[in-house]
């Protein structure tokens, strides 16, 4: 087990503790994000296909580059506006 020393916060908790309190909500929030993600990616898979060469499979393909391509912190502050 990993032995952290006290946080440099005011507080009296060890890193440790800090972590374990923070942990459960983390591993929820990054596990439903998983699941939206994966479930949006293939319905709009499956749109994509079912409509071959169309302007949909175009959209989806461009929201799925720019999807990849722009960095989190910038769609991130896109999305706070």
């Amino acid at each position: 087990m990993l032995l952290f020393s006290t946080s440099v916060r005011p507080t009296n908790k060890t890193v440790n503790d800090i972590i374990a309190e923070t942990l459960p909500v983390s591993a929820e929030l990054g596990l439903i994000s998983l699941f939206l993600a994966i479930g949006a990616g293939v319905l709009a898979g499956m749109a994509a296909a079912w409509y071959k060469n169309t302007w949909v499979d175009y959209g989806m393909m461009i929201g799925a580059t720019l999807g990849v391509s722009v960095p989190s912190f910038i769609f991130a502050a896109v999305l706070i506006q």
